[in-house]
């Protein structure tokens, strides 16, 4: 059975950013277009996290615990260092006192907010047990870590959940209109 289920902007924008044939057609959609739509959003970082995001995914998801280890994956996550200087940019005008390790910590729970404890089950294992075992003292058995830097870290988080909207947002009217849609 076939899946009916149209793709997402996200979807085609992260399919495109892998794609071979980048042709600009009148008379079709391609991948081009939607490379295109990406260019014209308003929020560049919105693009960047969205590419950011496909290579986490598409990686052995190392921890980053540190600016060397941020360093060492840069190999493989080529949007990681653009983000990485977005979001310090941004500390520095928030005033932060360490703008770098204020980044990296946001970033890295961006990329996985899973409980390191109970590696995102709520319970912790009890050893020599084959079930789990009482509710996770660190993150309260949700399975999700706690948001690092306090305030400050919570609405840098929310800044890139916004940029990565807005981005998509974007990218769906200029597509919609592109295709000759009303937006």
């Amino acid at each position: 059975m076939l899946n009916e289920t149209p793709r997402t902007v996200e979807e085609a924008y992260i399919s495109a950013g892998s794609s071979t044939n980048l042709r600009v057609e009148a008379d079709r959609m391609g991948d081009a277009d939607i490379l295109i739509a990406a260019g014209w959003a308003p929020c560049m970082l919105g693009g960047q996290l969205t590419r950011l995001r496909r290579e986490w995914d598409g990686c052995s998801k190392p921890p980053l615990c540190s600016v060397t280890d941020a360093k060492l994956v840069m190999g493989s996550l080529k949007s990681l260092g653009g983000v990485l200087d977005a979001l310090t940019v941004w500390a520095q005008a928030k005033r932060n006192p360490e703008p770098a390790r204020f980044a990296l910590a946001i970033t890295s729970h961006w990329l996985s907010d899973t409980c390191n404890a109970c590696q995102g089950r709520g319970n912790e294992s009890i050893p020599g047990t084959p079930k789990l075992g009482r509710t996770c003292k660190k993150c309260g058995g949700s399975g999700k870590a706690a948001v690092p830097m306090g305030q400050d870290g919570r609405k840098a988080l929310n800044m890139l959940d916004h940029c990565v909207t807005r981005a998509g947002a974007s990218m769906r009217k200029r597509l919609r209109a592109s295709m000759g849609r009303p937006a």
